[in-house]
């Protein structure tokens, strides 16, 4: 009989993500702001694009679209 195999996900910051790109929400710091956005782990987002000159980056999170500042982004993480 085979063991099933656990499927390996590599986990980074959300700054790291290509845009395109999908990831589940591992880990959020505590602030408020970002529980409000709806941004919790176990939630599926998809990265649209990054903003030139250090802007923010823009998410996809269900059906709603958020603008997260890159230092924010920094500090969350997610399995690709």
């Amino acid at each position: 009989m085979h063991k099933p195999q656990k499927i390996k996900h590599s986990t980074q910051s959300l700054l790291h993500l290509p845009p395109g790109g999908k990831g589940t929400i591992i880990f959020v710091p505590e602030n408020p702001l970002i529980h409000l956005l709806g941004l919790r782990a176990g939630k599926v987002l998809q990265l649209q694009c990054r903003q030139i000159f250090g802007g923010p980056l823009l998410l996809k999170v269900g059906e709603r679209k958020i603008a997260l500042s890159r230092s924010l982004a920094s500090k969350i993480i997610i399995a690709c």
